[in-house]
């Protein structure tokens, strides 16, 4: 066995990095950020710096944008798709929910109604081929 390496009964209690710890790069790149946004954002909106790309980049990596979630609102749904069609779009009508948050929601409307036509047909066609025989 090389010199220095661990054996299966001579093992470290702690391996790696505590949770939580940071790195010291990162340590850095945090106390340094709000410098470090300013100087981004003035070099990327320098349209003369010859490097207004790069730090554009930067910015982007410094400060990402914030990923959006749909906001929660509740059907009271009795299982007729077409009657939670009819509350998704009064909601809409409303202003209770957004275009975009109603046209995702009535597209899973529409998705979970083709999903059970198509178990209904699956059901005729293996019923029908039982009736004659062929399954």
């Amino acid at each position: 066995m090389a010199k220095g390496q661990f054996t299966a009964n001579n093992q470290p209690k702690k391996r790696g990095r505590p949770r939580g710890a940071v790195n010291k790069t990162t340590a850095i790149v945090n106390q340094l950020r709000p410098e470090l946004v300013q100087l981004a954002f003035a070099n990327a909106m320098n349209p003369d710096h010859e490097h207004a790309l790069g730090w554009a980049n930067i910015c982007c990596k410094l400060c990402p944008p914030s990923r959006t979630t749909l906001p929660t609102y509740t059907i009271k749904s009795n299982g007729d798709a077409k009657q939670d069609a009819k509350l998704i779009t009064q909601a809409m009508n409303d202003g209770e929910i957004s275009a975009d948050v109603a046209q995702s929601a009535l597209a899973a409307c529409r998705d979970s109604v083709t999903l059970l036509e198509i178990e209904s047909l699956e059901e005729t066609l293996n019923r029908i081929l039982a009736e004659r025989g062929i399954a």
